[in-house]
């Protein structure tokens, strides 16, 4: 193990702990730099800036077919899985409808479940 030397000016010597790797001697001179600028690596998402919009000038009959849209889709692909499932098509309006907005316990189950995103 190397001796510390007791002058203050004198750089302290570092010593690795066993088994890690060697350190390059700091006297050596460095590899030469290449001269070619380099690309920078391509990372998809970090090079473009994407930013959401809020439109609250949208007029409400728009708005009104936007979300009546997104909800016949909704359903539509729902009553597709359901039917490929093997439910009746002719219960589908009752669990649709019915059971969801005219049963008591269903319709509150639905309101408290889509508190989080009513609220944001």
């Amino acid at each position: 193990m190397p001796e510390l030397a007791a002058d203050p000016a004198v750089d302290v010597v570092r010593v690795p702990p066993p088994g890690a790797p060697e350190m390059p001697d700091p006297s050596t001179p460095a590899p030469p730099a290449d001269d070619v600028p380099r690309r920078p690596r391509f990372v998809p998402l970090a090079s473009r800036r994407f930013s959401v919009e809020i439109r609250q000038q949208m007029a409400w009959p728009w708005q009104a077919l936007i979300l009546g849209v997104a909800l016949l889709a909704g359903m539509a692909i729902s009553a597709a899985i359901l039917i490929a499932a093997g439910i009746a098509p002719k219960d589908l309006l009752n669990e649709f409808v019915v059971q969801t907005f005219f049963d008591k316990q269903n319709f509150e189950a639905v309101l408290f479940q889509a508190a989080p995103m009513i609220l944001i």
